[in-house]
């Protein structure tokens, strides 16, 4: 488990670092050409991992998860931009619940695909490896030698032998599983081009203009002591908010989300965008 977790824990390097560049200075580029290059590096790395083999080590499982931060850092904000856009401040709250209801059961749907493609392709690699276990392989006939003059029984051969098999095959349909996911990516590319530009809110905040100068204006009317926080003080309060988010309920998210939008939307000064 703690191997796991440290193999795991890479990707989240990168989005920490360039999160708040991209939140900063996305706003002069389309989002568009943000979510296309996002796109891009998932498919690079999700064909990275295409040659996965019970030989590799650490570091060679480290370094796709290392540079997948890069999209996953580009993937957030500017496709979520993308989702809200034109959406009236009022709607704001309800927009972002669904999204965020939409992506959860999205993902869980992909995840229930990918785990059943998975399996079945490790069946399907299975069965044709066993085909070369036959007295008449002299390779594993050989093999099978070598494990009887190691003092094991048939029996244990056998086992060995479907083990190893196993483990292979998984290894097999995994890669696979990435290659499916590398085109899937390259695929996605296109629906986000079928987005219209600009891609900002529905209404124009007066001295403002801009869909982060409004969330700024939201939350110092929340917290009207924000200003005089300091960065530390800044990120702990973010990172203790992200943590009761993401323990609460998905209904309890939803009331919360709505409860703001009807706090903050409504005093928020506003004229209708050309």
């Amino acid at each position: 488990a703690t191997w796991a977790g440290l193999a795991a824990a890479p990707i989240g390097i990168l989005p920490v670092i360039l999160s708040p560049i991209i939140g900063k200075f996305g706003g002069r580029m389309d989002m568009r050409i943000l979510v296309t290059m996002s796109f891009l590096t998932y498919a690079a790395c999700f064909w990275w991992r295409t040659d996965f083999n019970a030989d590799m080590d650490f570091f060679f499982f480290f370094w796709p998860q290392f540079w997948q931060g890069v999209g996953m850092s580009m993937f957030f904000l500017p496709l979520t931009q993308i989702t809200l856009s034109r959406i009236a401040p009022q709607n704001i709250a309800n927009a972002s619940s669904l999204s965020n209801f939409i992506r959860i059961l999205a993902g869980g749907i992909g995840t229930s695909i990918a785990t059943t493609m998975w399996e079945r392709r490790e069946a399907v690699h299975h069965a044709h490896l066993v085909e070369s276990i036959t007295p008449y392989n002299p390779m594993s006939v050989e093999l099978q030698q070598q494990m009887g003059q190691m003092g094991m029984s048939v029996t244990q051969q056998h086992a060995v032998l479907n083990q190893t098999i196993t483990q292979q095959a998984y290894i097999m349909a995994s890669n696979e599983v990435f290659y499916a996911g590398a085109i899937l990516f390259i695929v996605l590319i296109g629906l986000v081009w079928f987005a219209k530009p600009p891609f900002g809110a529905g209404v124009r905040i007066r001295r403002g203009g801009c869909f982060v100068h409004t969330a700024q204006r939201q939350l110092l009317r929340l917290c009207p002591s924000w200003h005089r926080l300091s960065h530390g003080q800044r990120l702990r309060i973010c990172l203790r908010c992200m943590w009761m988010w993401s323990a609460m309920s998905i209904p309890t998210r939803f009331l919360l989300m709505r409860c703001c939008g009807r706090l903050v939307w409504p005093v928020t000064t506003t004229v209708p965008s050309n």
